[in-house]
């Protein structure tokens, strides 16, 4: 005997009205309840074994056994079935009994579960009328219980709308809405709103014809609309005819204000999605996509229904797709976000960038279900930050110091390759410094005065020469290109300084040959062309006197030869201005 009062509720077990029985699928009898036992004890029957197919019809019963086999989730009805006498022919015996499956924790084995009520006739009527009497107490107190540890209000009516019974919360609502209390045997119609007369009735007579109504109705109470849940059930007795209608009413304003505040959240959440300049969109793990918002139809050029079921991966070019696929799949539980930038092709098949904050989205057993994904167009950012490279470029290379200077304080704010190389220092420390104190003591007065005029005239920038101090102390000129610039709202100076030192020393040299070529010029002005004039002056006198012909000619030669060396004397001479124009270049 399998030990089943273990795994019987004791409400059950222990039922004074409830006739319990355990058997296996053959009908054999495997427990009975006390209720049972004090029943069969009565009439004298002991065989309890074959309890089933003894006071049962067998045929029935094996149907019924059958049909509870082949369909285990369907409870088995027998009502008001004829039983074999009990020991006493006069005795007649109808019963009504549900069977269920019965399973045991730790048995593979499935039984079959008896419960029911047995009503004997004549002698066995004193028992049966006691066991009777004590069932209504108990299932009436059971329902009592029931219906008033319930939060909904229920009342039992007649087919005439007359109360039949109620529960303390239908009691304790009727007082609060109309300061009546309910009575057995009132109308119910006076507690219905008048608003709700017509609707009320028609459910009730719906009700009355067999069918479960429940509606949902706001009704209007002391100037608020509340929500209620209004349930209509057939009421049947004990053979299954309908007697009367069970209306219930239970308040469910706090769900239906939480799913309006909830609708209300999502069209909020939805205006928000939609009204963003990001693009947002869903897509699963082959990259088909299931949501996106206005801002991605329109960076594409179509509409949500045409999207929809695409893969983006089609205005993605081809040599990203790997990559892209790849870095889906790196994406985790631990680590489910990931931001990538990438090249797209906009609805105008024009290539340009995007960047993409992409996040996983796991089922409850951690496995991707849906990508989210957050992209921008960073396009200008891409071509800005290209233009700002290239000119980081030149900033850096280029042979001339430049230097950015706040404009209040003079103070270095960054300064490029060539200015650190010149003046020896490193680049942090560089920074620590004013412009100023790089600039020779006798010019640092002057220029400081000329940078302040600077920045009170309308003047956009200034040109001086000055000369820089290096961190070894060594010094040299430089030529200062100094102009006013906003940046970012800011007034900053940006100082071009170009190094002197190679131009001065070619102006030096020069220099230097001018003043060698103004000194060969005036020896031939003065020191060659002094002996020349007395050798033209003797070839005068020669030629005057002498009369031999051989020496008339070399006289004329000689004489000819005087006055082309004369001639060039001269030339040289007359172009010593164009030194002295150049000596004026240069100082100026």
């Amino acid at each position: 005997m399998h030990q089943f009062d273990k795994h019987i509720p004791k409400y059950l077990l222990n039922s004074t009205s409830t006739f319990l029985a355990i058997s296996n699928f053959q009908g054999k009898c495997l427990f009975i309840n006390p209720c049972f036992q004090e029943l069969l004890a009565e009439v004298n029957f002991t065989n309890a074994n074959d309890l089933f197919t003894e006071i049962f019809n067998p045929v029935e019963i094996k149907e019924i056994l059958v049909g509870l086999k082949n369909h285990p989730e369907q409870p088995q009805q027998i009502n008001n079935i004829s039983l074999k006498q009990i020991q006493d022919p006069t005795s007649q015996i109808h019963s009504n009994w549900e069977l269920s499956i019965f399973s045991v924790e730790g048995i593979n084995e499935s039984f079959v579960l008896w419960l029911g009520h047995i009503m004997l006739m004549d002698r066995h009527k004193n028992f049966l009328q006691k066991a009777s009497d004590e069932n209504l107490k108990d299932e009436i107190s059971k329902l009592k219980l029931l219906l008033n540890s319930t939060f909904e209000s229920s009342v039992l009516l007649d087919p005439n709308f007359k109360i039949l019974s109620f529960n303390k919360v239908a009691q304790n609502t009727a007082f609060e809405i109309h300061r009546k209390f309910l009575k057995e045997g009132d109308d119910f119609r006076p507690m219905i709103l008048p608003e709700n007369q017509e609707s009320f009735s028609s459910d009730f007579f719906q009700a009355l014809n067999g069918k479960s109504i429940v509606v949902e109705s706001e009704l209007s109470l002391e100037g608020q609309k509340v929500w209620y849940e209004c349930a209509y059930f057939p009421a049947k007795n004990e053979e299954g005819k309908i007697i009367g209608v069970t209306f219930t009413t239970s308040s469910i304003d706090k769900r239906k204000k939480a799913e309006e505040k909830i609708v209300e959240n999502e069209k909020f959440l939805e205006s928000v999605l939609q009204s963003q300049n990001e693009m947002i969109c869903r897509f699963r793990s082959d990259t088909t996509l299931t949501f996106v918002n206005d801002a991605y139809c329109r960076a594409f050029g179509t509409s949500r229904e045409n999207i929809i079921g695409q893969k983006f991966l089609e205005f993605v070019p081809k040599k990203y797709h790997k990559t892209i696929l790849n870095d889906l799949n790196q994406l985790h539980m631990n680590a489910p976000s990931q931001t990538k930038k990438h090249k797209v092709i906009n609805g105008n098949n024009d290539i340009i960038w995007h960047e993409w904050t992409d996040t996983a989205i796991f089922d409850s057993k951690g496995f991707i279900k849906e990508f989210q994904a957050v992209g921008r167009d960073i396009t200008e950012l891409v071509q800005s930050r290209s233009k700002m490279e290239r000119f980081q470029s030149i900033f850096e290379n280029s042979l001339h110091e430049i230097y950015l200077i706040s404009s209040n304080e003079l103070r270095i704010i960054q300064a490029n390759r060539s200015a650190i190389q010149n003046l020896g220092y490193e680049a942090n420390t560089l920074c620590s410094y004013s412009f100023d104190e790089f600039i020779s003591k006798p010019y640092r007065e002057n220029i400081i005065a000329e940078i302040r005029s600077l920045l009170k005239s309308k003047e956009e920038k200034i040109i001086f020469e000055s000369e820089h101090i290096r961190k070894s102390g060594s010094k040299y000129p430089i030529e200062v290109h100094l102009q006013k610039m906003n940046i970012g709202g800011e007034l900053l100076l940006v100082a071009i300084c170009v190094d002197l030192s190679e131009r001065n020393q070619y102006i030096a040299s020069i220099t230097k040959q001018n003043n060698v070529l103004r000194e060969i010029a005036w020896i031939q002005s003065h020191i060659v062309r002094a002996p020349l004039a007395n050798i033209l002056g003797l070839t005068q006198v020669l030629k005057e006197e002498v009369k031999d012909c051989k020496l008339e000619e070399l006289v004329s030669m000689l004489d000819s030869s005087s006055k082309d060396l004369d001639k060039v004397i001269r030339s040289v001479a007359s172009k010593t201005h164009i030194v002295e124009q150049l000596d004026k270049k240069i100082k100026n």
